[in-house]
């Protein structure tokens, strides 16, 4: 554009088309830039979906191979005069 605006001995209709020209590739470019930027953030979304279901499908065999049974520490145990002991409120455990 200022390469028209500085030459004066350019024909009227060719800085007329040059200026539409300018004006169709800045559109283009324009709308170039905004589908990149719709992609990468599908292609994200993807990705977060695939990590998702990979969490999910590993998730259930890290459950099955880290249950534990129960420890019979903390069971109340009947005492000699048949009173069981009261564990403390909130399911609070000693640490070990």
């Amino acid at each position: 554009m200022s390469i028209t605006e500085k030459r004066g001995n350019l024909r009227k209709d060719l800085k007329q088309d040059i200026l539409l020209s300018v004006s169709v590739l800045r559109k283009e470019f324009s709308n170039v830039k905004c589908q990149i930027k719709t992609e990468k953030y599908e292609q994200k979304e993807l990705r977060e979906e695939v990590k998702n279901a990979k969490d999910e499908l590993i998730r259930p065999d890290r459950q099955t191979t880290r249950q534990v049974a129960p420890s019979l520490e903390h069971m109340p145990q009947p005492t000699s005069s048949g009173d069981q002991l009261v564990l403390p409120s909130g399911g609070e455990r000693r640490k070990l």
